[in-house]
C-alpha cells in the first residue's frame, strides 16, 4: 500500500503562496508536524516579492518532504494546478499560507474518514476562525448531510461546498473530473466540489482540525463580487452537466462582465463588525472597539453604533 511505502507519500499537501513571508513559516510547520501519515508538501510561490521566495527555498533545503516551485504571478488556480500535477499521494490536501494552520491530527483524521468510506471523494472538518492578531473568534462546524444537500443545489446562494483550505480529496477522483479549471480564477473550489459531488460522496470530520485567519485582505473579501459571479457560473455549469447538456461557454457570456470590487471602506466595516459580533459574548470591551471601527469605516452602518452602545 502507498501508506507503507516510504518513497511514496500517502498525502500530498498543496499550497500556493503570494507575499506570505510573515505567515508561511507557521503554515508549513503545522503541516510538517502532522503525525500518523506519510506526506509531501508542494508549495508554489506565485511571484512573491516580499521574501517568500527565499523563505520557501530554506524550507526545501531543510526538509526533503518540501518541494518548492517558483512562477510569475498567475493566481491561485494556476498555482494549485501546478502543485496537484506533481502530487504523488493517494490523497491531496489543501493548506493556505495566509495565517492558517493545520491543527494536530488533521491529516490522520481525514485519511481515516476517506478510508472508512470507499465511496467518499472528499472530506472536510470543523475549523476555528482567528482575527488578524490570532485572537480566536469562533468555531465553525457543519455536517456531511448539510454539505451533501448544499452540493445537490445548483442555485446560488443555496449551493454550498466545503472549506477549501481544510479540504482533502482523492487524487484519482480529482484527476478524473478534470481538477482545477483555469477559467475559475476564483471560486475554483466550488466548481471542483460540484464536479466531485457528481462522482462520489463528501465526508466530514467532527473534530476541530484547522485554524483559519479571517483577514479583510483575503481573496474572499477583496474579490467578493467576483467570487459570487463565478459561483453562480459554477452553478450554471453544474445544472447543464446534470441535465446532460453542454456547459455554457464563458466567452459567450462572461460571468464577471461588469463586476467591480466593493469599496474598501465596506470591507473594513464588514470585517470589524464580524469580529465584534464574535467577541461580544466574552469580551464586550474588545467588541466595542471593533463595532466603533466598523461605524467609522462606514458611518451609514448605524447598527454597529447601536451594538457598541450595548457593550457598556
Amino acid at each position: 500500500m502507498k501508506a507503507k511505502d516510504a518513497t511514496f507519500p500517502e498525502v500530498s499537501v498543496v499550497m500556493g503562496v503570494f507575499n506570505g513571508v510573515d505567515t508561511v513559516d507557521a503554515a508549513i510547520e503545522s503541516v510538517l508536524a502532522q503525525e500518523g501519515v506519510q506526506l509531501e508538501l508542494i508549495v508554489v510561490d506565485d511571484g512573491s516579492t516580499d521574501g517568500s521566495h527565499e523563505a520557501l527555498d530554506r524550507w526545501a533545503m531543510r526538509d526533503p518532504r518540501v518541494q518548492v516551485l517558483h512562477q510569475d504571478n498567475t493566481g491561485l488556480t494556476v498555482a494549485l494546478q501546478r502543485a496537484c500535477a506533481l502530487a504523488r499521494g493517494e490523497f491531496i490536501a489543501r493548506q493556505d499560507a495566509g495565517g492558517d494552520r493545520s491543527l494536530p491530527g488533521r491529516l490522520r483524521a481525514q485519511v481515516a474518514a476517506l478510508r472508512a468510506n470507499k465511496g467518499a471523494v472528499a472530506v472536510s472538518g470543523a475549523h476555528r476562525l482567528v482575527d488578524m492578531h490570532d485572537t480566536p473568534l469562533c468555531e465553525v462546524a457543519t455536517s456531511k448531510e448539510r454539505i451533501r444537500a448544499g452540493l445537490a443545489c445548483v442555485e446560488w446562494p443555496a449551493m454550498r461546498g466545503i472549506t477549501h483550505p481544510s479540504s482533502m480529496f482523492r487524487a484519482d477522483a480529482f484527476r478524473a473530473v478534470g481538477g482545477y479549471r483555469a477559467m475559475f480564477r476564483v471560486a475554483q473550489d466550488l466548481d471542483l466540489w460540484m464536479r466531485l459531488a457528481e462522482v462520489g460522496e463528501f465526508e466530514y470530520v467532527d473534530d476541530l482540525i484547522y485554524e483559519m485567519r479571517h483577514d479583510m485582505a483575503g481573496l474572499s473579501s477583496v474579490r467578493r463580487a467576483e467570487q459570487v459571479a463565478m459561483s453562480r457560473f459554477a452553478g450554471r455549469c453544474a445544472r447543464a452537466r446534470r441535465a446532460g447538456l453542454p456547459e455554457p461557454a464563458p466567452e459567450a457570456d462572461p460571468p464577471t462582465a461588469g463586476v467591480k470590487p466593493g469599496p474598501e471602506r465596506k470591507r473594513r466595516a464588514d470585517y470589524h463588525y464580524f469580529v465584534a459580533a464574535c467577541l461580544r459574548p466574552r469580551d464586550p470591551r474588545a467588541a466595542r472597539g471593533h463595532f466603533l471601527l466598523a461605524w467609522q469605516a462606514q458611518p451609514t452602518m448605524l447598527k454597529a453604533l447601536l451594538r457598541a452602545a450595548t457593550t457598556w
